[in-house]
């Protein structure tokens, strides 16, 4: 094995172990306090289980999800190594955009906000928990893969860069997003007829009525939304931006983190129940469709962005 491909199975290998340290040790105090809750309080966190025990298919699917996560963040680990950012992207990355602004209506996310019956106190406790846990893996990971990284100092890290117009940055992303999400959103709402899904499927049983006024402003949340998924996406942009792929790695990064990073545990417990995936595709279609129109649109007039080095 060369070096190259060591240093590869070796960051897998230790992502996936912090992971599944981070990830259980948060668990076993996360589901104490649930218990605590009145029933009316964990109605939706029994139903979505953020925080699972550590059962043989759990464990399989915390193993698929951390070496999913790794995979994505692998092409910018040359940044994430840095010990002034590192720590701040790896929050950025599993926390803002794999639960803040995940794209799955579950408890911590401000899609769970606006399409669910979740109680704030099951949607605070996810995103306080989430922060935690996220931030032990961070610290933990770093520091051990820094110590990793130091015996290889030929390695190059990249210097992070800033938008110099992030004022701009932050309007063409939140334009776009509204507006590929609107789009599309009705356009598939139409195809896929949701309303009936919505009505007879078992993964929408906590959803608001479609007359809801928090549902009705799906579109004008999404300025919101927009704006954060562009804040916790910006820590990425001076590599996705130089590449010549970087449309694809921008896709990579809003559907991975926010979309398949959620979407993991329900296919693989669905195939593990033996049920049909065909209720599963209701929503995936869509998102895939707008994340990569939006990654399109949002490098098409790439050539007039300007970068400066921090100092």
């Amino acid at each position: 094995m060369n070096k190259a491909n060591k240093k590869f199975w070796g960051y897998l290998g230790r992502f996936s172990i912090v992971h599944l340290i981070s990830y259980f040790i948060i668990a076993f105090f996360f589901l104490k306090f649930q218990n605590t809750l009145p029933a009316a309080n964990r109605e939706a966190l029994e139903f979505f289980i953020p925080y699972g025990l550590p059962t043989f298919l759990t464990v399989f699917i915390e193993i698929v999800r951390a070496l999913f996560l790794a995979l994505l963040l692998y092409p910018f680990y040359n940044l994430f190594v840095k010990k002034d950012k590192g720590f701040v992207l790896l929050i950025a990355a599993l926390w803002g955009l794999a639960i803040l602004g995940s794209v799955e209506p579950m408890p911590g996310s401000i899609e769970g906000y606006i399409y669910t019956e979740t109680t704030m106190i099951e949607h605070f406790s996810v995103l306080i928990t989430g922060l935690i846990r996220t931030s032990i893996f961070a610290w933990l990971f770093l520091k051990w893969e820094r110590r990793e990284a130091r015996k290889n100092p030929a390695s190059k890290l990249t210097a992070f860069l800033k938008v110099k117009n992030k004022k701009s940055y932050f309007s063409k992303f939140i334009l776009l997003h509204v507006l590929t999400y609107a789009v599309i959103g009705i356009l598939f709402y139409n195809l896929q007829n949701y309303k009936d899904a919505f009505a007879t499927m078992e993964q929408f049983k906590l959803f608001r009525p479609l007359d809801h006024p928090l549902v009705a402003a799906t579109i004008p949340i999404q300025i919101l939304r927009g704006g954060i998924l562009a804040l916790f996406i910006l820590p990425f942009y001076n590599t996705f931006i130089k590449k010549e792929n970087g449309c694809l790695l921008l896709f990579a990064i809003i559907y991975g983190f926010t979309a398949v990073t959620q979407l993991i545990p329900t296919f693989i417990e669905n195939i593990a129940a033996g049920k049909s995936l065909a209720g599963l595709i209701v929503g995936p279609i869509e998102i895939t469709v707008q994340m990569l129109i939006f990654s399109w649109l949002f490098f098409k007039k790439r050539g007039g962005w300007k970068l400066k080095r921090k100092e």
